[in-house]
C-alpha cells in the first residue's frame, strides 16, 4: 500500500516533483515522452495502471482535469469500504479536490493535508465535513471499529446533519475526546435529550436495541496462523471460526493476519487476507527466534523451519506483545491463535 501520483502533463510532472518532496516514497506516473529523474512511464496504458493501483495503493493522487479521472476510475470503483482515496489537482497546483472516499478511504484528509504542504485550497463537498460533523464512519474509524451496516451509518449521519444526536453505548472504556453531537451513555436508560439513533460498540451484537442503531465492532484481533503447504482459504476458514466462537466474536473484529516469512506466497492464506480485507504480516525465522522461547512448540517445526512455533509467537508479535485471548489450537494442520492488540490513539477533538 502507499501512494501513487499520475499526471498526463508536462507542468503535472513539475507539481509532482514538488509533492515527492513531501511524500518520497510515492510514484509518480507520467507519459514516456515526459520521463525523467524520478518518473516512472505510464504502460501499458493509463486504464491499466489505474486498474493495478486501486489494488495495490491507498492513496491516488491524479494532477489532470476532473473529467479524465471520472471516466478512467469509473470501472473499478467497488465499494467505499475497499476503494482507495483518490484525490485530483490541477497542474498549477491551486486546488486538491477530494474527489473518493473523503471518510473511510481519509481523502479528506489527504486534501488537507496536501493543501497545507504546497499551499494550496483544499476541495471538500461531503455535508458533514462542511457542517463541520464528524460522519459515523469517520467516527467508527477513529475507534478502530469496523461498521456493520453501511446504509445505517448513513442515515445516522444525515440524522446528525439535521440537528439531531446520537447516543454512544459501549461495552468497554474510551476515551471520550470525541464529543457533540455524539452523546456518550452509561446504559440505554441515561438521561437523553434529542437522541434519534443509537451506536452500539462491542464484540457482540446488542440484545434488545433501541432502534434506530449501529452496531461497531472493534477490530482488536489479531490472528497468529501457522499451516501446512496447500491448506485452502476455507480450510483455515474452518479453524479460525472455531477459535473465534470460543471468545464470542465475530470476523469483522479482526484486525490483521500474521504468519511466517516462509507462507508469505500461501495462496491459502492470502486468499483468506483478501477475503478479510485485512493486512497480512509475515515475520522472518530471526524474528520470531526473540520471542519463541515464551511458547511451547513442536521438534519437528523447529528442524523444518528453524523455530519450533509459529502460530503464537507471530500473533504475539503482530498484536505488539498484547494479550493473548486463545491460546493456538490445531486442526488438521493449521494451527492458530488469537491475541488483543494495544488501541491506537485515533481520536480527536469534534465540537
Amino acid at each position: 500500500m502507499g501512494l501513487s501520483i499520475l499526471t498526463l502533463t508536462k507542468g503535472g510532472v513539475a507539481l509532482g516533483k514538488q509533492l515527492k518532496k513531501h511524500y518520497p516514497n510515492a510514484t509518480l506516473y507520467t507519459l514516456e515522452k515526459y520521463i525523467e529523474d524520478e518518473t516512472v512511464p505510464i504502460k501499458p496504458s493509463l486504464d491499466g495502471i489505474i486498474q493495478e493501483l486501486f489494488v495495490t495503493h491507498n492513496v491516488l493522487v491524479f494532477i489532470m482535469a476532473t473529467g479524465i479521472v471520472v471516466r478512467k476510475i469509473a470501472p473499478y470503483l467497488k465499494d467505499k469500504t475497499t476503494d482507495p482515496a483518490v484525490i485530483v489537482m490541477d497542474e498549477k497546483g491551486d486546488f486538491v479536490i477530494s474527489l473518493l472516499s473523503g471518510h473511510l478511504g481519509k481523502a479528506n484528509e489527504w486534501a488537507h493535508t496536501i493543501s497545507h504542504k504546497i499551499k494550496a485550497t483544499p476541495v471538500i463537498t461531503t455535508s458533514s465535513d462542511l457542517n463541520h460533523i464528524m460522519a459515523v464512519d469517520t467516527l467508527a474509524q477513529k475507534l478502530q471499529c469496523a461498521i456493520t451496516d453501511m446504509k445505517m451509518a448513513k442515515i445516522l449521519t444525515v440524522s446528525l446533519i439535521e440537528g439531531h444526536k446520537v447516543g454512544v453505548i459501549a461495552d468497554e472504556s474510551y476515551d471520550h475526546k470525541i464529543q457533540k453531537p455524539y452523546v456518550w451513555l452509561d446504559d440505554i436508560e441515561s438521561p437523553k435529550e434529542n437522541i434519534k439513533g443509537y451506536v452500539y460498540i462491542g464484540h457482540t451484537k446488542p440484545k434488545n436495541p433501541k432502534e434506530p442503531y449501529l452496531w461497531l465492532v472493534p477490530q482488536d484481533t489479531i490472528i497468529g496462523i501457522g499451516c501446512k503447504k496447500g491448506k485452502t482459504k476455507e480450510d483455515i476458514e474452518m479453524a479460525l471460526e472455531k477459535a473465534l466462537k470460543k471468545v464470542n466474536r465475530c470476523k469483522a473484529s479482526i484486525k490483521k493476519i500474521a504468519s511466517v516469512s516462509i507462507k508469505k506466497d500461501e495462496k491459502g492464506l492470502l486468499d483468506l487476507a483478501t477475503d478479510l480485507n485485512v493486512p497480512i504480516e509475515f515475520y522472518d525465522i530471526e524474528t520470531i527466534k526473540t520471542v519463541e522461547d515464551q511458547f511451547k512448540g513442536s521438534v519437528f517445526v523447529q528442524q523444518t523451519i528453524g523455530v519450533k512455533a509459529v502460530s503464537e509467537p507471530c500473533g504475539y508479535i503482530g498484536s505488539n506483545y498484547g494479550k493473548c485471548l486463545v491460546p493456538v489450537e490445531k486442526n488438521n494442520g493449521i494451527t492458530i491463535s488469537l491475541w488483543e492488540g494495544e488501541k491506537e490513539d485515533n481520536s480527536s477533538e469534534s465540537t
